[in-house]
């Protein structure tokens, strides 16, 4: 995800809070794309749960090599 793309506060209870915190350590990712990939894979869940993970990590690598680029750029 982009620094760029919405942001919206939500109210949780606290136990599903902590039952999204133990998914994403056990999946490797940030609390933001747990919930991401469960709220998308919800629309759609012919697609599998990967899709999603390799998408999220391809944005990630994305937005970094841009950033990159960017500062590079700016320094000529």
């Amino acid at each position: 995800m982009a620094l760029e793309d919405p942001q919206m506060k939500i109210r949780l209870p606290l136990e599903l809070k902590e039952l999204l915190d133990n998914a994403a350590k056990s999946a490797g990712r940030t609390l933001n794309a747990e919930v991401v990939a469960r709220l998308m894979q919800s629309f759609n869940p012919r697609v599998p749960q990967e899709f999603y993970e390799r998408e999220e990590l391809m944005k990630t690598v994305t937005h970094l090599i841009d950033q990159r680029l960017a500062a590079a750029m700016l320094k000529k």
